[in-house]
């Protein structure tokens, strides 16, 4: 074996009290500068934006009204989150978000701290800039939803394990062990860290005993202590989070489609920017057998291809969204940057670096490039038309309701119910939906419905409920008219609202 083949093939857990012990020095703090120079941009952004939320941003706001340790769809990380932002900053759009733009600069230090480790500072400075600028970071730094703070605790999940690793010290295993059941809480996905924990383990001899140590268990105990009060919610509500995400699954009906699965492969590519995309897939195929014999690289591939295999399984077999992989856009990073640098593809990151940067400031001023391109805005041109007309709806829907007080708000659909709750002033906490299936497919079916509201009166918005079924329910229902606000010449949120009196049951 030749010098430089064996300075690649040194085990890191050798060299980890060398690249600790020598500080992570200038480059974190260009790093640091970097980060706040972009974090500030996109908070600008963020300020200047006349989008509204997106439906799920004020669902979860509501949970966050709501305190408690489970939700319907979700873990209650983002709930609670969402209440610490809107508690310290107020209910403006920029603040429920604030939590989203600030955990992506966290993780991207994160990044850097376990490039430092596994390998050097110059791959943990790269792996931070790649991490920092993908289009998916972009895209996310403006939306709050559960992949930011995901990415955010995978990222200190994998940094406490590969600390404990190179020093098995309780606090680290601890760490490993905290961050993990923080991930939990905010996505059922971060489990698959635990997969990753044992791929690993099984594929680097020196740790296939790592089952018989004490500190390791005492982190995992960490973690299920803080998992616990949302196991125990589940059990009161009929393990309603773990249905949900079995039944997104999709697994009841024909079990093979290749179009999906190339789909989400192909997804990725958009996600991490393809130039990366590109780069990265040529110098796996040309030098992919030499990855393995590297400790590090061998580490980042096991944190890395579990989850992306099983999710390109899931969309060959069902479906599978695009962002149900995003943790591995953390030791994606890692393993991306690493493998450039080592075989001296260098111009490769730099180009992908300010190819993502560009695609980002393409999805901060969509409306402005596509302006200057002479693109009409259009339902299926406007990449943002989920997030524009809600605060005019509901100035309609207030209208109604200031004509008829005393009355409550009832919905038959979750979205335009979290939607309206938000943008109402004073916000109808107290909200009811109708829901005669039975069947709960939400967080309102579970906990709001009208047959469990103590008012007896409602303004009904719906989007398609037959009259003649209202008439069932209701003692009495009076169509009021119609709301409607234009957002493009092929969008109109357009609602009827009927004003309903008590309710007497479903019915048969």
């Amino acid at each position: 074996m030749n010098t430089r083949s064996a300075e690649h093939s040194k085990p890191w857990l050798a060299a980890a009290g060398s690249v600790a012990s020598s500080g992570t020095g200038k480059p974190l703090l260009l790093l640091c500068a970097g980060l706040a120079l972009l974090t500030l941009y996109r908070g600008w952004v963020l300020a200047g934006s006349d989008l509204s939320l997106y439906f799920d941003e004020a669902y979860y706001w509501v949970w966050s009204n709501s305190p408690a340790y489970g939700y319907f769809s979700k873990p209650p990380m983002i709930a609670w989150l969402i209440g610490l932002t809107t508690f310290a900053c107020g209910e403006g759009e920029a603040c429920i978000r604030s939590a989203a733009l600030l955990s992506f600069p966290l993780t991207a230090i994160l990044v850097y701290l376990l490039g430092a480790r596994l390998f050097d500072r110059r791959v943990g400075l790269w792996s931070a800039l790649l991490f920092a600028t993908l289009p998916v970071v972009s895209f996310y730094s403006r939306i709050m939803t559960t992949d930011p703070l995901l990415m955010l605790f995978w990222a200190l999940a994998l940094y406490g394990f590969v600390r404990a690793l190179q020093g098995d010290r309780l606090g680290d295993w601890l760490l490993a062990g905290f961050a993990f059941g923080a991930g939990l809480l905010s996505k059922y996905t971060m489990g698959f860290f635990l997969v990753s924990v044992v791929v690993y383990c099984a594929w680097t001899p020196r740790h296939r005993g790592l089952w018989r140590n004490p500190k390791a268990w005492a982190g995992l105990a960490l973690a299920v202590a803080l998992l616990m009060p949302n196991l125990v919610w589940n059990g009161l509500h009929g393990y309603a989070s773990f249905r949900h995400t079995a039944e997104i699954a999709h697994w009841n009906g024909s079990l093979f489609h290749p179009g999906r699965c190339l789909e989400f492969l192909g997804g990725q590519f958009l996600l991490i920017g393809p130039v990366l995309g590109l780069a990265l897939t040529a110098l796996l195929i040309r030098f992919g057998r030499g990855l393995c014999s590297d400790e590090g690289l061998r580490l980042t591939l096991a944190f890395t291809l579990p989850m992306l295999l099983v999710y390109a399984l899931q969309a060959l077999l069902a479906r599978a969204n695009l962002n149900w992989a995003a943790a591995v856009y953390v030791p994606g990073s890692l393993l991306a940057a690493a493998c450039l640098l080592r075989f001296r593809w260098r111009r490769s990151l730099v180009v992908s670096v300010a190819a993502n940067l560009a695609l980002g400031l393409g999805i901060y001023h969509y409306v402005e490039l596509a302006q200057a391109l002479g693109i009409p805005l259009t339902r299926k041109t406007d990449i943002y038309s989920d997030m524009r007309g809600w605060p005019r709806l509901a100035a309609e829907v207030g209208a109604v309701l200031a004509r008829h007080p005393g009355a409550g708000l009832l919905c038959d659909n979750r979205r335009v119910m979290a939607e309206l709750i938000y943008y109402l002033r004073p916000h109808p906490l107290d909200a009811a939906i109708y829901n005669p299936s039975g069947r709960i497919s939400d967080h309102f079916r579970l906990t709001a419905d009208v047959g469990g509201s103590r008012r007896d009166r409602f303004l009904f918005v719906t989007a398609g409920t037959d009259p003649a079924i209202l008439k069932a329910s209701f003692r009495e229902v009076v169509d009021v008219g119609t709301v409607e606000t234009p957002v493009h010449s092929d969008l109109v949120l357009k609602y009827r609202v009927f004003l309903v009196k008590d309710f007497r049951g479903y019915g048969s």
